[in-house]
């Protein structure tokens, strides 16, 4: 895929004159839209076959505009030549966007063949980013720095990902934030967490709404429903069959729709136990298997068709896939999670406790991180299941063995270790959750939906006292990461937040409810007292500072905004808009105060 700056939005005229080919390019900068050009095309074409009479920085517009003519085309080949014919140019002589944009797509490219020198590609372009480098260019550069370049763990991963989402909040970036939400919806179900990457999923669609009769709606609507199915959520999967079925009608023939659409028909038949069903719809995929090679791991499909022959005592056909896994087991992944299910299983059947028991090892080797991250518990049942026939396979041989009785003993101490093990997991799983649910990932305080519960649920205060609700916002935050970055911001956000935790009571409630404003609920305290407590703060925040690397000091301020009640909150709302107004007009006395309203 080409990353580069420059797409056109609109078609021109036919030109003859090369400078009036690069103003057309110059004036145009939308990277998603599609290419509408071909009226220049032949005028490219004759300027391209007789170069001694250009310049560089023409002979490299020419080329660009060429290489994107070429990528419509689907002719990557010829586009990635003509962006490496560009970087052969005298880097001085030619406009460094085109120079920065043809030196991504060849370093992009890079990542099919060679991993390093890509990313070295990469940070080569991006020090060369100015204050001219066109929007789209710079957002791209960031997003493959982050998910590709840099040895971050997922979580840190998605961080900075959701960092460079709060920068699209225009709407004309409306796009740049869908393929960030994408991006973070594949991340999230990477680690496990479909339910997750379910709703970034859902929220790109609702942004951007999907054009129907294509095939980028056909993909959606199948990594939406492949979401579902990952998180158990059979229900909302099935629901997503008809639409897939409807955007794959437009496609008939078309080996990637009509494959994909057996193949998720297919796992929702095996999710939910639906064995004939499976079976005739790998039967239907079976004469695309051949094509379907190269565009999608048939290995698995032809593994899942196996599950489902053993479920329903097919023997000729599970007999037929374990010769193809014995006589080319090297074109199985061995670590592939339907082929360890499967050949647990199929040792069950067989009676093979030692083998069972080895591939299932394997098996929970293999998953051990996704069980933890698992935000349902369809893939924890299914584990616990396999063990469970595991189990009774051992049982049922001890029967007759002699000496069963302290084979037995042993197999129902493994049963409760098992069952223990599994609470364990939901118990960690519930607790996992619930704090991912209410806990502000930069500063581990209380998020926006925790501090609305809390408030929601806060009993009456002391006679004679109140509960104070105040909005603490940082003055001039924008200029710490225009001036030093985000990251100083983020441990600007994090000064702040330690400076709170250290002058409230246990008791208070504190959370950040978005961006560099903080909510705090000072619980059953007379007015004195709270206002002594917000001055404490906003003192300590006035004569702190951050330390950074280079030695210099950040320093920092915030405005406060309170208000007093001493009954139930009929209305969040309606007091959080007292606050703001509040805040408003602190920031327009001067900043650093505290205001009543």
């Amino acid at each position: 895929m080409l990353f580069t700056a420059l797409y056109w939005s609109q078609p021109v005229f036919a030109v003859s004159d090369i400078e009036e080919i690069i103003n057309i390019v110059e004036e145009r900068d939308d990277f998603y839209e599609t290419c509408l050009y071909g009226d220049i095309e032949a005028d490219i074409e004759g300027y391209l076959k007789d170069t001694k009479n250009l310049s560089y920085n023409q002979h490299a517009y020419l080329l660009y505009v060429k290489s994107n003519i070429y990528h419509c085309k689907g002719q990557y080949g010829l586009e990635h030549e003509a962006q490496k014919k560009i970087t052969i140019f005298p880097e001085d002589e030619i406009d460094p966007n085109i120079y920065l944009a043809a030196l991504h797509s060849v370093g992009n490219e890079l990542f099919i063949y060679n991993y390093e020198n890509a990313c070295e590609y990469n940070t080569s372009a991006k020090l060369r980013i100015t204050n001219k480098t066109p929007f789209a260019l710079t957002f791209m550069l960031t997003k493959v720095e982050i998910t590709s370049c840099h040895k971050n763990n997922q979580v840190e991963k998605l961080r900075k990902l959701y960092r460079l989402l709060e920068t699209l909040n225009d709407d004309k970036n409306k796009k740049y934030k869908v393929d960030i939400l994408e991006t973070m919806a594949n991340e999230y179900a990477f680690i496990g967490q479909n339910s997750t990457a379910a709703k970034l999923r859902q929220e790109a669609m609702t942004l951007m709404p999907l054009k129907e009769k294509s095939m980028e709606s056909f993909t959606s609507y199948y990594n939406l429903g492949t979401d579902y199915l990952d998180a158990g959520d059979i229900k909302s999967a099935e629901k997503i069959v008809p639409l897939l079925l409807k955007e794959g009608l437009h496609f008939k023939g078309n080996l990637m729709a009509d494959g994909l659409s057996y193949i998720y028909q297919a796992k929702i038949a095996y999710e939910k136990r639906d064995y004939p069903v499976l079976i005739s719809l790998m039967d239907e995929l079976s004469p695309l298997i051949p094509d379907l090679e190269i565009e999608y791991n048939t290995k698995r499909i032809s593994t899942l068709r196996a599950l489902a022959c053993i479920e329903a005592k097919r023997e000729v056909c599970v007999s037929s896939f374990i010769e193809d896994v014995n006589k080319d087991p090297n074109s199985y992944s061995a670590d592939d999670i339907w082929l360890l299910t499967f050949l647990t299983k199929y040792y069950i059947e067989k009676g093979d406790s030692l083998k069972a028991k080895m591939f299932f090892d394997k098996y929970l080797d293999k998953n051990r991180a996704i069980l933890l991250e698992q935000q349902v518990s369809s893939m924890v049942i299914g584990s616990a299941q396999l063990y469970q026939n595991i189990v009774e396979m051992e049982l049922s041989l001890a029967r007759n063995d002699l000496k069963s009785s302290r084979l037995v003993i042993m197999l129902i101490v493994a049963i409760l270790a098992v069952f223990m093990l599994l609470a364990l997991l939901f118990w960690q799983l519930k607790n996992r959750h619930k704090h991912l649910a209410e806990t502000d990932e930069l500063s581990n305080i209380s998020n926006r939906r925790a501090m609305l519960q809390t408030l929601s649920r806060i009993q009456l205060p002391s006679q004679g006292k109140h509960h104070v609700i105040a909005l603490i916002d940082l003055d001039k935050f924008k200029s710490v990461n225009d001036n030093y970055g985000h990251a100083i911001g983020d441990e600007v956000i994090k000064h702040a937040v330690k400076i709170t935790l250290e002058n409230i009571r246990q008791q208070d409630v504190f959370g950040r409810i978005g961006g560099e404003e903080f909510l705090l609920c000072l619980k059953d305290i007379s007015s004195d007292k709270a206002k002594e407590i917000l001055e404490r703060i906003r003192y300590s925040m006035e004569h702190s500072c951050v330390v950074i690397d280079n030695g210099n000091e950040v320093s920092i301020t915030a405005s406060f905004s309170y208000t007093e009640f001493n009954k139930a909150i009929s209305s969040f709302t309606d007091i959080y808009q007292k606050l703001d107004r509040g805040l408003y007009a602190a920031k327009d006395a001067g900043r650093n105060i505290i205001i009543k309203v």
